[in-house]
């Protein structure tokens, strides 16, 4: 286990990045926080241990400082872990060529209960962030969009009772997204989602991860800095 992870924290002017903050610096994490022109500055991620995308309003699609660190990440020798949250975990899904959609109702600040797929593919390389938390667990939503089509790649690791996707991770690198918020107070375990992230640090530091992506991303770089 990495001792204290330092974690970039890629910041998208959300109202409740502090808390996520927070959440990260009580379970013994150091951050640096970057705006998205830092973000789309970055040409190397050295000395970082793991990668967060916070939440924040708008779309993806219009957002190539989030391609930008993934595809950064992707071009290491070994990835860093990932975790992204509302807008970063679509972010992620778009990256792998998954379509945003308007959700058939929006949520904002509204309860669901996210289920575990009972029969769902599981990563041969790292466990489901959500897979020592009860099979149903109330969270807290705030979206109008979600992603969808997934490719291969990218497992569906949680569902709301509407069918949307609540979280996803890739099939062979340390790379999740929730859509939920972990951080609200009245998401079920909210923490412990963090804190099972942060323990896959352990199991990242023992081992090279050295198989390639089962999918590529379908944007390619010149296209990304294109949507503006």
């Amino acid at each position: 286990m990495v001792d204290r992870p330092h974690i970039l924290f890629a910041e998208n002017f959300d109202s409740y990045s502090h808390i996520i903050a927070d959440n990260f610096l009580a379970l013994g994490a150091s951050l640096d926080i970057l705006l998205p022109v830092q973000v789309a500055a970055l040409q190397t991620l050295d000395g970082y241990d793991g990668i967060l995308l916070s939440p924040g309003p708008g779309n993806p699609i219009a957002m190539p400082h989030l391609a930008h660190i993934i595809r950064l990440n992707l071009a290491l020798p070994q990835p860093l872990p990932l975790l992204g949250i509302c807008l970063g975990h679509q972010a992620l899904g778009l990256f792998f060529g998954g379509k945003i959609l308007t959700s058939p109702q929006p949520t904002h600040g509204k309860l669901s209960d996210v289920f575990q797929p009972i029969s769902a593919p599981q990563s041969p390389t790292f466990p489901s962030i959500l897979s020592q938390l009860p099979s149903i667990i109330q969270v807290v939503r705030y979206h109008s969009l979600t992603i969808d089509t997934l490719p291969s790649c990218l497992l569906v690791t949680g569902l709301a009772a509407t069918g949307e996707v609540m979280a996803i991770q890739h099939r062979t690198l340390p790379f999740y997204g929730v859509q939920f918020h972990p951080e609200a107070h009245l998401t079920v375990m909210g923490t412990s989602i963090f804190k099972a992230w942060l323990q896959l640090f352990g199991i990242f530091a023992a081992q090279q991860v050295t198989t390639l992506p089962a999918c590529k991303p379908k944007l390619t770089k010149s296209a990304i800095f294109s949507l503006r």
